[in-house]
């Protein structure tokens, strides 16, 4: 069923509060508790089935709601009260809580607490044409104007005109019969056009499946209403059709429209974007309300799937997972989207730039944070190549009985002798039963997630094998060759492996040849500390790295405990960050510390063979400082204080910049630029030279970037004021729950509140932290206005 929750702007509300409250501000209705799951406390004609909701609150229309009180001439001011149709009220509320269902719309009284049905729009009336075809109805409304749209054409219930235009993918036909809204469930059919004064508004086609509204700064004044006339953008299976406020249509599709429908559409200033499902990118489309033409002239997102598309002008990346859709959109303001779907949360911000260059990366300067149910990446500006450290708890080991103690529980052996020796696991193979003689444990895994397998060996005869095979090795029978696998020879030692898994159980194979005999000790396999920019370069963890809460009952977790040996790499192929002269980095990270002593590294760059770059604490003063290859560049801030800082250092041609807090503390020039042409390992919490590691930091470091493009002072201030919330105590940094898929988004610019819909409940975002939760599941829809937030 919908419920019908809210807070106003004055109370902070606890989460039980957020499940059991109808608000509305004290202008026109007070708060009343309600069981929401009881239907008939509500209306009892609210359904499970319902499609699409919407809050319409009349005092955001352009007149402030004022059209309400000149309808008394209507025909539905005037029909039959207290009918199955129509509720006890004449005058259309103030607020109104729109809910469709497959075939009919219920508009509900938002003043009363109690959400009587106020109007109904049937099924065999104007709405499905009296086909009964209609299987969605989408809803938006403003100025007076209720827009629906269905996979079988749309329409406008003009309240105060007292008409029904139409949407269709011909301008020839009209309903042949009364278009007052009083005749709205008249059984109708529709006629081929007479009348040329009848409007009907030529879509690029009939099936549609989503729509926005907005009004803008300068749109004609309607003489039959007195109000501007809005400009309506409708997402269809062949693009999006926009009507202008001049009653003209344009469309925008990607060149492909009669292949590339489109399931969501959103405004966003004089922009429109929307969810192309086929090609799996958010397009937009740069002053599409200003347009006089169709367009095929769009700007793609980026996406993470494989790596990303090589062919999306904006650099920033979409969080998706393949097969990830619908898309869910919320615009934030005129620069800013959140975007969700299975994968979790993309939050964008869109940069100054809005030159691009066709199926080319050309956007640069755009930032995007992800958050899901176990993590929050913080804003990843630009060209990111690296976003690490911003889980929200401590990995968990997945191995049982790594360490061998008293017996080889949870270990299965195959052609082989498993046994404990000295505390470690034998693998004896001197009865050489054939094929592979190994030991081996099931483990269960997430598809694309990726591992890291670490053991300690030793042997005493003969080779030693490690890998995986992707699926249960049980199922597959004794000898099962592995689906990766390292022959580690006869060298002892501790050794790493990265695995991403494809399936659901993935089995670690353990294996010893020809007649021989290893010991092995310090299984490991947990979640590896992921990469979680588009790159998916995950980190490898060497020794023992500490994680603990940024603050008390905060979410976000700080990384400490570096040491020589203990410490976070990522090695990968190399990336071009540009040679002597044209190089261009951006550090940016987390840090918290509270004493000095050697030079505290918090990242570093390196390419095996050239000097280092990073930025760091000086090892005395306790300032920030960066390295630029050559020579360190402090500034005169200390940040040795026991306290989380937000530190960025910029190399950029032979300009060097630094800033703490969101504050410029650094701006100097290098005569000896460096070479980051070969980057080929990133280093969070020490300082690598060539094999030597050193300088390791000696505090916590939480949200550690590096990018390829430069931001600019203010949005680096933005950067900081937005995440330094993460850091205060009880913060709340994901979707509340354990399921990443998002069900539903709505973004309410009255409280400045984004509303994540999950399986697990509706998240209310500020900014990136989750302020509060409800814990009923959202399926289908939200929508919400000034505190008022209604879902399905």
């Amino acid at each position: 069923m919908p419920n019908l929750v809210g807070t106003g702007l004055n109370q902070v509300p606890t989460n039980s509060m957020l499940g059991g409250l109808a608000y509305q501000d004290p202008e026109h209705a007070s708060i009343k508790n309600l069981d929401l799951k009881n239907l008939s406390q509500i209306n009892s004609e609210i359904a499970d089935t319902a499609v699409d909701v919407f809050v319409y609150d009349t005092r955001k229309d352009s007149d402030g709601g004022a059209w309400r009180n000149r309808t008394q001439n209507t025909s539905w001011y005037n029909e039959t009260l207290n009918t199955s149709t129509r509720g006890s009220r004449k005058d259309f509320p103030a607020v109104a809580v729109i809910v469709s269902e497959s075939n009919r719309v219920v508009i509900y009284d938002g003043d009363d607490p109690d959400l009587p049905m106020w109007m109904t729009v049937e099924p065999n009336g104007i709405i499905d044409w009296a086909t009964t075809n209609t299987t969605r109805i989408n809803i938006s409304a403003l100025n007076g104007i209720l827009t629906t749209v269905t996979n079988d054409g749309g329409h406008l219930f003009k309240f105060v005109e007292d008409y029904v235009e139409i949407m269709y993918s011909s301008a020839n036909y009209i309903i042949n019969s009364s278009r007052t809204i009083a005749g709205r469930n008249n059984s109708t059919s529709y006629t081929t056009l007479s009348n040329a004064a009848v409007r009907v508004y030529k879509m690029v086609t009939y099936a549609m499946n989503d729509v926005a509204m907005t009004v803008l700064p300068n749109a004609p004044i309607d003489s039959a209403t007195g109000l501007p006339v809005p400009t309506i953008a409708v997402a269809t299976d062949r693009g999006t059709s926009v009507i202008k406020d001049d009653g003209t249509v344009v469309d925008f599709n990607d060149a492909l429209g009669s292949t590339r429908p489109v399931s969501t559409v959103a405004i966003r200033g004089n922009d429109i974007l929307h969810w192309n499902i086929n090609n799996g990118t958010i397009q937009q489309f740069f002053d599409a309300l200003s347009a006089t033409a169709d367009s095929t002239n769009d700007v793609k997102y980026n996406y993470t799937s494989s790596g990303g598309h090589a062919t999306c002008e904006n650099i920033s990346a979409l969080l998706r997972s393949a097969g990830d859709t619908p898309y869910h959109l919320a615009v934030r303001d005129s620069k800013s989207i959140a975007a969700g779907a299975q994968s979790g949360m993309s939050v964008f911000v869109d940069g100054s730039d809005r030159n691009f260059v066709a199926n080319n990366h050309s956007i640069f300067d755009s930032r995007v944070a992800y958050i899901t149910s176990n993590y929050n990446t913080g804003w990843m500006h630009g060209d990111i190549k690296g976003a690490f450290l911003s889980d929200t708890s401590s990995k968990i080991e997945l191995i049982t009985n790594g360490t061998f103690d008293s017996n080889t529980n949870g270990w299965t052996a195959y052609h082989s002798v498993a046994s404990v020796d000295n505390n470690r696991l034998k693998i004896d193979d001197t009865a050489n039963a054939g094929g592979w003689s190994s030991v081996v444990q099931e483990v269960s895994t997430v598809i694309g997630k990726t591992y890291q397998f670490t053991f300690t060996y030793t042997s005493s005869s003969d080779n030693f094998l490690a890998g995986h095979y992707a699926g249960s090795y049980a199922s597959a029978g004794a000898g099962t060759q592995p689906t990766s696998y390292t022959d580690y020879g006869t060298t002892s030692g501790t050794y790493i492996r990265i695995i991403t898994a494809t399936t659901t159980t993935t089995s670690l194979v353990l294996s010893v040849n020809n007649a021989g005999v290893s010991f092995v000790d310090n299984v490991s396999f947990k979640l590896a500390e992921e990469d979680r920019s588009v790159n998916n370069n995950p980190l490898t963890v060497y020794g023992t790295v500490t994680k603990s809460a940024v603050a008390t009952g905060a979410e976000l977790v700080g990384y400490s405990g570096f040491s020589a040996s203990n410490r976070l790499s990522s090695v990968h192929s190399d990336i071009n960050f540009g040679s002597s002269g044209s190089a261009t980095i951006c550090f940016m990270s987390w840090v918290k510390q509270s004493t000095t002593g050697d030079y505290s590294y918090i990242i570093s760059v390196q390419d095996g063979t050239s000097t280092p770059v990073g930025i760091a604490v000086h090892t005395s003063t306790g300032n920030f400082y960066v390295y630029e290859g050559s020579e360190v560049k402090s500034s005169s801030t200390n940040i040795v204080d026991g306290n989380w800082h937000h530190c960025v250092g910029i190399i950029s041609t032979n300009n060097v910049l630094g800033y703490v807090d969101g504050r410029e503390v650094l701006n100097t020039t290098t005569s000896n630029p460096p070479n980051l042409s070969g980057i080929d390992r990133f280093n969070i919490g020490h300082f690598r030279s060539g094999t030597t590691n050193l300088y390791h930091q000696r505090g916590s470091l939480s949200l550690s970037r590096i990018s390829k493009s430069i931001p600019s002072a203010e949005q680096i201030k933005k950067i900081y004021e937005d995440e330094k919330h993460l850091f205060n105590e009880n913060a709340k940094a994901t979707l509340y729950g354990s399921s990443d898929a998002v069900t539903a988004l709505a973004y309410d610019d009255t409280t400045n509140l984004l509303h994540v819909g999950t399986s697990a409940g509706r998240s209310e975002f500020q900014g990136l932290c989750r302020i509060n939760n409800t814990t009923d599941a959202v399926t289908t829809a939200i929508s919400a206005s000034n505190g008022l937030v209604a879902e399905q």
